[in-house]
């Protein structure tokens, strides 16, 4: 019983830990498009030109 308990765990655990280094793949490999960002005009600096 406890054999099966320890099991049930260990399963529980992996998965959750594939899941987390799947999600950091996909992170990593973030192919997707995404839209430019605004560029600074002329004069204005990183603050808005405040």
């Amino acid at each position: 019983m406890a054999e099966r308990a320890v099991l049930s765990i260990a399963r529980l655990l992996g998965r959750r830990v594939a899941r987390e280094h799947f999600e950091e793949l996909q992170a990593a490999n973030d192919n997707k498009v995404h839209r430019p960002e605004k560029t600074l005009s002329e004069g204005e600096g990183e603050d808005g030109g405040h």
